[in-house]
């Protein structure tokens, strides 16, 4: 990745652009900046995207860099002629439920408790989740105690498909999303995690919390290196950007290239939360509407 922070260091002093100015839009330390660009410190995945944002750079120009294969490419050009559904959330719905929640806190839980417990009810699989359960599902995951948190789960049958399928129609995908996808691909390929270790190089406690999406701390030399290793073609490493733009705050600012700020646990809570009940709707109402009323509010 040196390659990668040489040319944002030189993106930066083409534009004439400070430490100073990059810090203040990202958030980041400015000697944290510094040590990047200097490659004395880990380019993580949420901090290469934030610097892009701030320097106005996007996925497709960091391909030309790291020459990535004519498949990420190829994602890339198709996405924007994929419409999202009425099933798939999309950034606009995560501002919603975060806007709703802070003006209508009782309102946006009734929401979110009764759109998982009709797509578990019509479904038919309502024995396998009684009612208490789904709605302590809920409570737990927008209501933390202290660091506490436990996130909606998704469907068992959820697969890298539809994750992908979702990506190409611009749905918002999570950090459970990414590590699924990425443990979906290896299981194909028939790869252990001791060996997708060794093929890639990266740590087998790092592979294992990444597929459980545990980590957001993620190398972006690792996910580079887990995209080459399985023979993604870039996949991986497209969702795994879309997944920084979510949780850095990039897919919910209105003004472009305004500052950004970190979520709080509530909003994290929120947001998962509405992209898990998706899932369940994409895998067994794909044609339900579920997202109208939060859309109209």
């Amino acid at each position: 990745m040196k390659n990668l922070t040489e040319w944002l260091r030189s993106i930066r002093t083409d534009k004439t652009v400070s430490l100073q100015d990059i810090s203040e839009i990202t958030g980041l330390a400015t000697s944290q900046i510094s040590r990047i660009e200097q490659g004395k410190s880990d380019l993580t995945l949420f901090s290469v995207v934030k610097i892009c944002y701030a320097l106005r750079l996007d996925l497709f120009d960091l391909q030309r860099v790291v020459q990535w294969n004519r498949s990420l490419f190829d994602i890339l050009i198709l996405r924007p002629s994929i419409p999202p559904t009425d099933t798939v959330v999309i950034p606009s719905d995560i501002a919603s439920i975060i806007n709703l929640y802070k003006h209508d806190p009782i309102v946006s839980k009734e929401f979110l408790r009764k759109s998982f417990n009709w797509v578990r009810f019509s479904a038919g699989f309502e024995k396998n989740i009684k009612d208490t359960q789904a709605n302590q599902f809920i409570k737990e995951a927008i209501e933390p105690l202290g660091d506490s948190y436990k996130s909606v789960p998704c469907p068992s049958t959820l697969n890298d498909d539809l994750i992908l399928e979702t990506y190409m129609m611009r749905g918002v995908l999570s950090i459970f999303d990414l590590g699924l996808f990425i443990r979906q691909r290896r299981k194909q390929k028939t790869l252990s995690l001791k060996l997708l270790a060794k093929k890639s190089g990266v740590s087998y406690s790092a592979l294992r919390r990444i597929e459980v999406g545990e980590i957001e701390r993620i190398k972006f030399a690792d996910i580079f290196s887990i995209d080459t290793a399985l023979g993604s073609e870039g996949d991986i490493l497209a969702i795994a950007w879309d997944v920084a733009q979510l949780y850095t705050g990039i897919l919910l600012v209105e003004d472009e290239f305004s500052s950004l700020r970190q979520w709080d646990l509530r909003e994290k809570g929120l947001a998962e939360t509405l992209i898990a009940i998706s899932r369940w709707y994409q895998v067994f109402l794909p044609n339900q509407n579920w997202l109208k009323e939060l859309r109209l509010k």
